[in-house]
């Protein structure tokens, strides 16, 4: 957990949690870790039942460096059955690059490094009691290779 997140008395306190982490690693063995996403079409990132909290979501792809591919690339979030979406946003803006622009920058929450990897990173904690679901939707022209990590924890009951 990265420092800042939690205060240093509670490094030492046992949490009874089973860590998790979803990505797009390639599923045959090899190094083709991009999930390819079409055109007009979605990809399911997450799915993941509760009680649980995503801690830590990591995002590059094929187009980081064009603003309209970014722009064009959404992001939706679900908690707990919603019917609509608690986040529906460009990507890149959520990650913290405003108007479609990817830049280098670090704070605690949030963090960009397209110079030297394209790589973008949230730590915001996102808890849910029952359910989550993380979308992306390319509405770009071309075909997006998008990669990701969803490292989340799951806990045997919501306190």
């Amino acid at each position: 957990m990265p420092i800042g997140l939690t205060t240093l008395t509670s490094l030492a306190q046992l949490r009874d949690f089973r860590a998790r982490r979803l990505s797009s690693f390639d599923r045959s063995g090899g190094n083709k870790d991009a999930i390819p996403i079409e055109p007009g079409k979605k990809l399911v990132v997450a799915e993941i039942d509760g009680p649980g909290c995503i801690k830590h979501i990591w995002s590059t792809n094929s187009h980081a460096h064009q603003r309209e591919a970014m722009r064009s690339l959404v992001l939706r979030m679900w908690w707990d059955g919603e019917r609509t979406p608690s986040v529906e946003v460009p990507i890149v803006d959520f990650f913290g690059g405003g108007f479609g622009i990817c830049k280098n920058f670090w704070s605690l929450p949030l963090q960009m490094n397209p110079d030297s990897g394209r790589g973008m990173v949230c730590w915001f904690p996102m808890p849910f009691r029952r359910h989550a679901r993380i979308e992306v939707h390319n509405e770009w022209k071309e075909p997006i290779d998008f990669f990701y990590y969803v490292d989340h924890e799951l806990y045997p009951r919501w306190d």
